[in-house]
């Protein structure tokens, strides 16, 4: 998997000679410095290995619970109450 910005890539891909599977995704997160590393040591996040089929296969509606999935967590299983046990 390749991250890029670079426009001759794009151009590329609008000419339908870039590479095969694409994902193009725009956005913004407002991190302060190395906070989104701390929190994923932190177990803040879910994270899973990466799997193309995730990106390019399952359909969007359908990847968070594929997700999950793939690390044995069930999405519909978790709360978002919090407390103590």
């Amino acid at each position: 998997m390749t991250v890029t910005t670079s426009n001759d890539i794009i151009r590329a891909i609008a000419a339908n000679t870039g590479p095969k599977e694409v994902l193009v995704a725009l956005g913004y997160a407002g991190w302060t410095e190395n906070q989104l590393e701390e929190e994923v040591l932190n177990n803040q996040w879910l994270v899973c290995p990466y799997k193309p089929e995730l990106l390019y296969d399952v359909p969007f509606n359908l990847r968070w619970e594929y997700a999950g999935l793939s690390i044995g967590v069930k999405m519909n299983q978790l709360s978002s109450n919090v407390g103590h046990a």
